[in-house]
C-alpha cells in the first residue's frame, strides 16, 4: 500500500511541476519581421517547448497552426499561422504535452511577403533555382534564355482557390 501512495505521489508531482511553455516571439520565417498573415511560414520563439514535435500544438486566433514537428526545439520552432483566419489582433497559445501558455497577443496583416534567400539569412537576393535540375542560379551559374526557374515565397495572403492550412499550395492553378 505504500508503494502505491508512493507511486501515485510521485506521478502526481510530476505533473504538478511541469513547466508551462513560455512565447517570447512570433516571426516571419523568412523575413524575420514581425508582420505576420493567414498562411504565412512562422517562428515562435520562448522557453519550455520540448524536442518532440508531436507533443506540440499550437492555435492561432482558437484554429490550429501547422506545427512543423520535425522543426521544434526547446526554445523555437516552426508553424503555419492558419490561412482560416482575418487580417487584426489575436492570440497565440502553444500547449506541451497539454500543458498551455499564456495567450501571446499578435496581430495578423493581409499579407507579409518575403522570398526564401541563400542560407535562411532574410536579405540579399532571392534563392532561384532551375526547375528541371532544381541547380541554384548564382552569379556563377546564371540561368540561361529560355530556361524555367522557380523561386519560394511566403506571407503571399489567401489564395484562389483555398488552401488548407498545412496543405501545399496548388502549384499551377
Amino acid at each position: 500500500m505504500l508503494a502505491r501512495s508512493c507511486s501515485l505521489l510521485a506521478l502526481c508531482s510530476a505533473a504538478a511541476f511541469a513547466q508551462a511553455p513560455t512565447v517570447t516571439a512570433v516571426y516571419n520565417g523568412y523575413s524575420y519581421s514581425a508582420t505576420l498573415c493567414p498562411g504565412l511560414v512562422a517562428v515562435v520563439t520562448g522557453t519550455n517547448f520540448g524536442t518532440n514535435g508531436a507533443n506540440v500544438t499550437v492555435t492561432v486566433g482558437g484554429k490550429a497552426a501547422y506545427v512543423y514537428a520535425n522543426n521544434v526545439s526547446a526554445t523555437a520552432m516552426a508553424v503555419e499561422i492558419p490561412f482560416e483566419l482575418s487580417p487584426g489582433a489575436t492570440t497565440l497559445t502553444v500547449a506541451v504535452s497539454g500543458t498551455s501558455s499564456a495567450a501571446f497577443p499578435v496581430t495578423l496583416a493581409a499579407v507579409s511577403p518575403a522570398f526564401e534567400t541563400p542560407g535562411s539569412a532574410a536579405t540579399g537576393l532571392a534563392s532561384v533555382y532551375d526547375a528541371t535540375t532544381n541547380a541554384a542560379i548564382t552569379y556563377a551559374a546564371p540561368a540561361q534564355p529560355g530556361e524555367t526557374v522557380t523561386t519560394y515565397a511566403v506571407g503571399l495572403g489567401v489564395t484562389g482557390p483555398a488552401t488548407p492550412t498545412g496543405a501545399p499550395a496548388a502549384s499551377n492553378p
